[in-house]
């Protein structure tokens, strides 16, 4: 199993595009920004390609603007995801909250408390025990990363390469 060490976060900017920031990810053959309806892998395997944006690339602590496709609207986004097409993988989703309204309430996740967001259409989500909030690189091939989360009195702790090596 290859991992793509997909972080990062996103802003809704207007009506046609989005902002990604702190965007790391290892390549994939034919990867894309994916919209579906939910984060299930038939819904994600039903869904479409939102932006004519590639991910092909590596990835690491970039920041751009994503303009989806003049066919794609917001309202039919309910998942966003980074989606490689060939091997109908995907690297990394979101559950868009409804930023619309204006709600405080996060998005919901696929996993308990991992959630988090403004109402302001700012989202990040960790799902993934690869997904750490702090890291501190150890040396040029290795770095450690985790998360505290102490409401529940827990340190998710991961070490991996650094993103292309």
């Amino acid at each position: 199993m290859v991992q793509h060490q997909l972080r990062g976060s996103i802003k809704i900017i207007d009506d046609c595009s989005f902002k990604v920031s702190d965007f790391d990810m290892l390549p994939g053959s034919d990867v894309q920004w994916w919209g579906a309806a939910a984060p299930d892998f038939t819904n994600l395997s039903a869904g479409f390609v939102v932006s004519d944006q590639k991910l092909n690339e590596t990835y690491k602590s970039a920041s751009f603007t994503v303009r989806l496709r003049d066919n794609v609207t917001w309202d039919r986004i309910q998942v966003l995801a980074v989606w490689d097409r060939p091997t109908a993988s995907d690297f990394g989703h979101v559950i868009l909250g409804d930023f619309r309204s204006g709600s405080s309430d996060p998005a919901p996740s696929p996993s308990p408390s991992s959630a988090t967001g403004s109402g302001n259409g700012t989202g990040r989500v960790h799902t993934e025990p690869t997904m750490l909030e702090n890291c501190k690189v150890l040396s040029k091939n290795y770095r450690v990363r985790w998360t505290l989360n102490s409401d529940e009195n827990i340190i998710d702790i991961g070490l991996e390469p650094p993103p292309g090596l």
